[in-house]
Parts: C-alpha cells; structure tokens; sequence
C-alpha cells in the first residue's frame, strides 16, 4: 500500500505510520501539555512543568534560530 500525498518544501518526512512535518505555533497547546506530563518529562529531560508564554517563548526563539519538526 502507497501513501500518496503532496509534498511541499517544508514537509520533511511522511511514511506509511509516520508524518514528521515542521512545528507550528498551532502545536504549542501540545507541547505544554506534554511538557507538564511527568512521564513525558522523564524522557525529554525537563525539570518542570511549562507554562504557555513559556512555550511561547521557546517557540520563538527555536523559529528563528534552527528548523524543528514535530510528529503528526
């Protein structure tokens, strides 16, 4: 079975079980729910919980310093 789809430019990678696409600020409600999970928080690395200008911010400054994907 193929996945057909159109690529664009800032698609990264799609697959039959995967679709790892740029990260938006729409993705932000995401990563502070995951980042406040104490399970998720094991295996990332972070100390505490995130608030939403924190992710914010974070978001802000990793746009405009380097690409970061996220999975869909």
């Amino acid at each position: 079975m193929s996945i057909k789809r159109k690529v664009t430019k800032k698609e990264f990678l799609i697959g039959k079980r995967i679709y790892l696409r740029p990260f938006s600020k729409n993705d932000l409600s995401y990563v502070q729910k995951w980042s406040n999970d104490p399970e998720i928080r094991k295996l990332t690395g972070e100390v505490a919980p995130m608030k939403r200008a924190e992710a914010e911010k974070s978001y802000k400054s990793s746009a405009l310093t380097r690409s970061v994907y996220g999975l869909q």
